[in-house]
């Protein structure tokens, strides 16, 4: 039993992106994350993976110093526990925490939790959703747009609101500074009306998929389609003109008016995911 960190993602890929792909969709974070990395020059995300010979039993990243994402088959979790605590003590690196599919997620916790003295709490339920096909697109008035250099306050200010409503991250300049690299990057997608009224991005291509994230309607816009209307022909421009076999999202498990949305538009559950938080 052996575990390995990379110095950049380019190697962390090599040995690690075939086992990802075998569940492209439920690894979406995770791999374009570490694909979005590889153009860096300097890379400070932590990369590792735990083997048994030529078996990888878990493999994960951590960017930023925010929480480890990993993957990894938890019925090794016995095995797999012993260097992630030995490398985690010898690093002196105390994870904010975990986010991975549920029974894995939930099993490190535990055995973090055991083994080194933390403790820990589920602070997000999440559903992991797939698209191949758009089965509804709602007929609505107005027209779709990337976002340009002159939406970045307008979309600066709704990500702001979106990282409060979803995450509970109060960070303008996170915010902002979002907006100006995801424009840049043609990223963002507006829906207008007489005025603008719904935002969709996109986010972390794979070789096959790209994740739709940042699905914000302003509340006194809310109710009124405009949020079905934008993911619905976001991901049908993904699907027929970006070349993608699939879109995917994330979504909160106890939020039943997003999942009823994007299950109409043809979005499918394909898993569970646990975030966990740390507390040290």
């Amino acid at each position: 039993m052996a575990l390995k960190t990379y110095p950049s993602s380019t190697l962390y890929l090599r040995e690690n992106q075939a086992y990802l792909k075998q569940q492209e969709t439920l690894n979406s974070l995770l791999l374009g994350l570490a694909l979005g990395n590889t153009p860096k020059e300097k890379d400070d995300s932590l990369y590792l993976s735990i083997h048994n010979g030529n078996q990888i039993l878990l493999t994960g990243m951590q960017t930023g110093g925010r929480n480890l994402i990993v993957y990894g088959n938890e019925l090794e979790q016995e095995n797999f526990t012993p260097p992630l605590v030995g490398f985690l003590r010898q690093e002196n690196i105390k994870l904010p925490g975990i986010i991975g599919p549920k029974n894995l997620a939930l099993a490190l916790g535990n055995s973090l939790a055991n083994n080194l003295g933390w403790q820990y709490e589920v602070v997000y339920k999440q559903l992991v959703y797939e698209l191949t096909a758009v089965k509804h697109i709602p007929t609505h008035t107005g027209n779709m747009r990337q976002a340009g250099p002159e939406d970045v306050d307008l979309v600066a200010e709704w990500m702001h609101l979106f990282l409060i409503e979803a995450l509970n991250e109060d960070d303008r300049e996170v915010a902002h500074q979002s907006a100006v690299k995801k424009i840049d990057g043609g990223e963002v997608y507006l829906w207008k009306t007489e005025t603008i009224v719904s935002m969709c991005c996109v986010a972390r291509p794979t070789q096959n998929g790209i994740t739709i994230n940042y699905v914000f309607t302003p509340k006194e816009h809310r109710k009124k389609g405009y949020g079905t209307k934008i993911v619905a022909e976001v991901s049908n421009l993904m699907l027929k003109e970006g070349g993608y076999r699939f879109c995917t999202l994330f979504t909160d498990m106890e939020n039943p008016t997003s999942n009823d949305i994007y299950q109409k538009i043809g979005y499918e559950p394909i898993g569970e995911f646990r975030v966990i938080e740390f507390r040290h």
